[in-house]
């Protein structure tokens, strides 16, 4: 049975932050990462998301669930120079993963998301 944020803390450890943003969405900052490896450490987490069970519910009425999630990754660089601006570019490539049938991970791109 699974916790997602001691699932997740078990995977990225006390190098990155993750949080909430908002709602379902959650924000993880990579600062040792490029686009690349954060795409590979994102379907890393994907994976192991959709293969663990969570419980719900009281004792009585507990279930066992599976979750899925989708990720957008974009690199603060010289590509994307603003915070903000990296922060809008991570968000379209996670909007561009939830219509891929989301469980997905895109990457923004200068040449568009992947």
């Amino acid at each position: 049975m699974g916790n997602t944020g001691s699932l997740i803390k078990n995977i990225v450890g006390d190098k990155f932050f993750f949080g909430r943003v908002g709602g379902e969405e959650f924000v993880m900052v990579c600062p040792m990462l490029n686009k690349s490896k954060a795409s590979l450490l994102s379907d890393r987490i994907r994976e192991r998301l959709s293969k663990t069970r969570f419980k719900v519910g009281a004792k009585k009425n507990e279930q066992k669930i599976q979750i899925t999630c989708s990720f957008g990754v974009a690199e603060f660089s010289e590509e994307l120079t603003d915070i903000s601006e990296t922060f809008e570019a991570a968000d379209k490539a996670l909007y561009k993963a939830k219509d891929e049938g989301r469980n997905t991970v895109c990457v923004y791109t200068k040449n568009g998301i992947i």
